[in-house]
């Protein structure tokens, strides 16, 4: 069992490094843990070890105080650790998908968003905003190939 949890482990942060390539990480407010400045490091690592839980992969929002933290088993939001088991869904924001499309073209609008709604399996709504653009949309898709291979998610 420990060689394929090991395997696993070693897979997640091969996804999570390929995915970071694919949107040319370090992005503005998104960064490998690697990428992080050394006062950004200490403060994820005091966030990390606070709560207990697994080494830190993919930091979105590194520059504040409580930024989004990504591990294997974790997401980290607000300081408060959620096991990703429990993400039921991943979507956008309705109101502020509602807002973007009156006020920008339809081919524009999509990069106007910033506010992801994280779904729980105990029926709480986590709101979370994040800088337009490829980091709002890296986000969506390095979580969803994370799911997936974790078999959270079809």
């Amino acid at each position: 069992m420990k060689h394929f949890d090991k395997t696993l482990r070693t897979n997640l942060t091969n996804i999570l490094k390929e995915k970071s390539k694919e949107y040319n990480f370090p992005l503005l407010n998104a960064k490998l843990y690697s990428q992080l400045t050394e006062n950004e490091k200490l403060n994820v690592n005091f966030i990390t070890q606070k709560l207990e839980t697994d080494k830190a992969e993919l930091i979105y929002n590194s520059e504040k105080i409580s930024p989004i933290i990504i591990t294997q088993n974790h997401i980290i939001i607000s300081e408060r650790k959620i096991d990703l088991a429990q993400i039921e869904y991943l979507k956008t924001n309705s109101s502020e998908q509602k807002l973007v499309r009156e006020n920008f073209d339809k081919m524009l609008a999509k990069f106007e968003l910033t506010k992801w709604n994280i779904g729980l399996q105990n029926g709480e709504n986590i709101e979370i905003e994040l800088k337009k653009g490829k980091t709002y949309y890296s986000f969506y898709h390095i979580m969803q190939k994370l799911l997936r291979t974790k078999q959270y998610w079809n």
